[in-house]
C-alpha cells in the first residue's frame, strides 16, 4: 500500500523484475487486492482423497480510493477426488444460485483499476454521444454536475427523438444546468455537434419521453428563457469531424467516449474516422440486454434495436485478431452498460417530489427535475406499475465516473441485425461449455451486476435531489 519511489523499494520478489523495467522511479502503487481466505476440509467416508473449500472474501482498493469487494468459492480436489470435486461444486451452484467464474480476481478487477488510474483532482476527459431523451437528460446533467467528468463535446444521434431535436434538447440541459449550478457556471461549455440519423428505420420514442424527447419542457412557458439561452449555443453540424478534432489533439487513450443512444454516430466514425476512434481509452455504451428481457422487442433492447448494424460494427471493430481467429484484443476497450443492471437503478416519483418540497419552488434544477420526467414516468406506470423510471444512461455516466458501481466480466459478444423476431438482440456466449465457445474472443465487457443503493444515492447527490 505504499509509493514505489526507485528500484530500491521495489518488494523482494519484484527485484529481479526491476532492470527489465522501463523507468522504474516512476512506479507506484495502482491498486491493493486483499483476501481473507477461510479453508475447509471435507472427506466423505468412502473417500480417499479429500476435497478442499477455499471461502475467499476480497478487496479492491485503488489509490484514487475506488473500492470493491465480492466474495467467492473455489473448489479444489486431487486428481483421485475429482469426481467429489464436480459433484460438490454442482451442489454449490444449484444450493446457492453461484454463477461459474472464468476470470482472476485481478481480471474481475480491472475495471476498478482502470477507475483508479484517474485522481479527484485530474477529472476524465470524456465525449458524450446521446439521442437525448429524459433519461439522457438527466445522464447529462449529472456528467455537468459531478465534478469528476470533463465533458469536452456532446454530439447528437437519433433516436429517441429526430437528431435535430435531439441536439436543442442537448443545448437546453447544457443552458440550464449553467444557469442554476453555481459552481459549474465558470467551467467552460462543452461543444455540440449534430450528427446522423439511425440507419435501422424504426419508430422514434416520443411516446414514451414526450412530444420533445424532453417530456414536453421545451414547449413550457417558463422554460423559454433556457430555450432562447440554448439557442445562443449553436450546434455544429459535423460531429464526425469535431470528434476526430478532439481525439487527435489529445493524447493516446485520454478521451472515453459514452454512449447513450444508437451506436449509429460510432459506426459514422469508424467509416470516416478509424484512425481517431483507435485513440479512445475507452468505449461506454448503454445498451443492449444479454441475460434478460428487452425493453423495445422480447428479444432487444431499444439503442440496439434502432441500429443494430450500427452497433454490430462498433462490437467488430472494438475487437482485432492478433493471430487469425484464434487469438483476440481490445482494440478499443468497450464495455455494455445493458438493461441487465439499469432495470435494477431507479429514480422514484416521491424523492423527486420530496426534493422540490425540500428545496421549494424557487429550486431550478429540483423544478426542471420534476417537469422533465412527469410524462416519462407516466409512461412506467401504465407500461409497468412503476411509479417512478430507470436510471438507464445515468448508471452508464456513473460506470464512466467510479467502474465499482457495476461488475463486468469479458464475453465473446455479437449482435443480431438480420432476425425477423430476434433484430438487435445482443447475444453474450455465456454457456458453460468449453469445446464449442470461441474463447479467442471472448473481449468485450457487459456488466452484469450493480450496487443499485450506491449509486441512486451518488445519483441524488449530483442532482441535488
Amino acid at each position: 500500500g505504499r509509493a514505489v519511489k526507485g528500484a530500491d523499494d521495489i518488494p523482494a520478489g519484484l527485484q529481479a523484475l526491476a532492470p527489465l523495467l522501463t523507468g522504474a522511479d516512476a512506479l507506484q502503487r495502482i491498486a491493493t487486492i486483499r483476501n481473507d481466505r477461510t479453508r475447509l476440509v471435507c472427506r466423505g467416508p468412502s473417500q480417499s482423497e479429500p476435497v478442499f473449500l477455499h471461502l475467499d472474501r476480497y478487496t479492491t482498493e485503488t489509490a484514487a480510493g475506488h473500492k470493491e469487494e465480492g466474495c467467492e468459492v473455489e473448489v479444489h480436489a486431487a486428481p483421485q477426488a475429482e469426481q467429489a470435486a464436480l459433484q460438490m461444486g454442482m451442489f454449490l451452484r444449484n444450493a446457492l444460485g453461484l454463477a461459474p467464474i472464468r476470470q482472476s480476481k485481478m481480471g474481475r478487477c480491472l475495471a476498478v483499476i482502470r477507475g483508479g488510474l484517474a485522481t479527484p483532482s485530474a477529472p476524465k476527459k470524456v465525449i458524450l454521444d446521446m439521442d437525448t431523451g429524459v433519461d439522457d437528460a438527466l445522464a447529462l446533467s449529472m456528467a455537468l454536475r459531478s465534478g469528476c467528468l470533463d465533458v469536452l463535446a456532446v454530439t447528437a444521434v437519433g433516436g429517441n427523438v429526430p437528431v435535430s431535436q435531439v441536439a436543442s434538447n442537448i443545448a437546453v440541459v447544457v443552458a440550464m444546468v449553467r444557469g442554476t449550478s453555481k459552481t459549474w457556471r465558470t467551467k467552460s461549455v462543452p461543444r455540440i455537434a449534430i450528427g446522423v440519423e439511425p440507419g435501422g428505420g424504426r419508430r422514434d420514442a416520443s411516446d414514451v419521453h414526450g412530444p420533445d424527447g424532453i417530456g414536453g419542457v421545451t414547449m413550457r412557458r417558463d422554460y423559454q428563457k433556457w430555450v432562447r439561452a440554448a439557442r445562443r449555443l449553436r450546434p455544429r453540424q459535423d460531429a464526425g469531424r469535431l470528434v476526430a478534432e478532439l481525439l487527435q489533439s489529445h493524447p493516446v487513450g485520454e478521451i472515453t467516449l459514452v454512449t447513450t443512444g444508437p451506436l449509429s454516430n460510432v459506426a459514422d466514425w469508424i467509416d470516416k474516422f478509424p484512425e481517431a476512434v483507435i485513440r479512445l481509452k475507452a468505449i461506454i455504451a448503454m445498451g443492449g440486454v444479454f441475460f434478460d428481457c428487452g425493453n423495445r422487442s422480447p428479444a432487444a433492447e431499444f439503442n440496439i434495436h434502432a441500429d443494430p448494424t450500427a452497433a454490430r460494427k462498433v462490437v467488430e471493430f472494438c475487437r482485432a485478431p492478433v493471430m487469425e481467429r484464434y487469438v483476440w484484443r481490445e482494440r478499443v476497450p468497450l464495455t455494455f452498460v445493458g438493461l441487465d443492471v439499469t432495470h435494477r437503478v431507479t429514480l422514484l416519483r416521491s424523492k423527486v417530489e420530496q426534493a422540490a418540497a425540500k428545496h421549494g419552488r424557487g429550486s431550478g434544477l429540483a423544478r426542471f427535475v420534476g417537469h422533465l420526467t412527469a410524462h416519462y414516468m407516466n409512461f412506467y406506470r401504465r407500461n409497468e406499475g412503476l411509479d417512478g423510471c430507470y436510471l438507464h444512461d445515468p448508471l452508464a455516466i456513473g460506470y464512466a465516473i467510479n467502474p465499482t458501481f457495476c461488475k463486468a466480466e469479458q464475453f465473446h459478444v455479437e449482435i443480431e441485425d438480420k432476425g425477423e423476431f430476434t433484430s438487435g438482440a445482443s447475444v453474450a456466449d455465456y454457456r458453460p461449455t468449453r469445446i464449442f465457445k470461441d474463447r479467442g474472443k471472448e473481449v468485450t465487457w457487459v456488466c452484469y451486476q450493480v450496487r443499485a443503493s450506491d449509486f441512486e444515492a451518488y445519483f441524488h447527490r449530483c442532482l441535488g435531489l
